[in-house]
């Protein structure tokens, strides 16, 4: 028997993708579906990701459909308006959690990573310009050294 959709209660098609990309706004986005949701109800969902009021202000589109971010409107921001925003830097692939790819960067001080966080991790950069320019508009005015690390994720013998 198919697996229903406990949004819709529809039946999820076999041959569902693990992972969706759509085009919103001009912006490429990719989002994960989650085992128990159909195609159709992690879209809807993912779009949800986009009502936050300061998205437009924020976030716009390059000509190839990537994510151009205003990294100092974003650092001026509540809180609790950059936590809205960050569940659609995920789908647009500007953060990722640590070891969810091979490279990576953070803004940091010495060892002390600087990045956003949450209760569920910190979010590191997928692309270096953007860890360069948030550290620009957060941190201009600071005190201390403060610089971009490219991470990789450590190989096992396997690899």
């Amino acid at each position: 028997m198919a697996q229903k959709c406990v949004s819709c209660k529809k039946a999820i098609p076999a041959d569902s993708p693990p992972e969706l990309d759509f085009v919103h706004k001009g912006l490429l986005v990719k989002v994960e579906r989650f085992e128990n949701y159909c195609p159709t109800c992690t879209k809807k969902d993912a779009l949800g990701k986009f009502s936050s009021p300061c998205f437009d202000e924020v976030i716009s589109a390059d000509a190839s459909g990537l994510a151009v971010i205003d990294w100092v409107k974003y650092v001026s921001l509540r809180e609790e308006a950059r936590r809205g925003l960050s569940s659609a830097f995920f789908a647009l692939n500007v953060f990722c959690f640590e070891g969810s790819r091979d490279a990576y960067y953070d803004v940091s001080q010495g060892n002390l990573t600087l990045c956003e966080s949450s209760p569920v991790g910190v979010y590191y950069f997928v692309r270096e310009h953007d860890a360069i320019a948030y550290m620009h508009a957060r941190y201009s005015r600071a005190m201390y050294a403060v610089h971009v690390r490219r991470l990789h994720l450590i190989k096992s013998k396997r690899d």
